[in-house]
């Protein structure tokens, strides 16, 4: 059985950071993102500390371990600030727990967070360097629509 904390602390912010490494690695997003262990732990903590952020980590009961984590944020539509929109920035779930609906989890979380925030839209994404049958598989299930595609370059 798994659980998700909204509040992590202690541990878990290290289990974070841990598997905010994983996914630099992973896809080498130090190319775009400087992935100083510094940085990442204030990254971490503007997430926490910011009321227009969103972090939680999923935890399972049996063993305490931190299986997944999501962080997200919410802002004002540029053109409409009426409207709240609310971004996932990053959402990891350790390879061994994968397949057990736990992102879908974080996602639903999220969802209701960004709700209880005045958010109207919720996005989410997938990074390059994934085949993002995982986020779609998500996204379909949870009623996302694809909307847009980004490109980025150093300025």
């Amino acid at each position: 059985m798994m659980h998700i904390d909204r509040k992590p602390e202690g541990q878990r912010i290290a289990d974070i950071h841990g598997m905010i490494e994983k996914l630099c690695r992973d896809i080498e997003l130090t190319r775009w993102w400087i992935a100083d262990p510094e940085d990442l732990i204030k990254f971490i903590h503007d997430y926490i500390s910011n009321p227009d952020g969103y972090c939680a980590v999923t935890i399972d009961e049996t063993t305490g371990i931190t299986t997944g984590c999501m962080l997200g944020f919410v802002w004002p539509l540029p053109f409409n600030h009426s409207v709240k929109i609310a971004r996932e920035a990053f959402i990891w779930v350790e390879p061994q727990y994968r397949g057990q609906a736990l992102g879908e989890k974080l996602v639903q979380d999220f969802s209701a967070w960004a709700k209880d925030v005045g958010a109207t839209i919720a996005i989410i994404g997938n990074t390059n360097g994934f085949s993002g049958e995982s986020i779609k598989k998500i996204a379909d299930n949870l009623g996302f629509e694809l909307q847009e595609m980004m490109y980025m370059r150093r300025v």
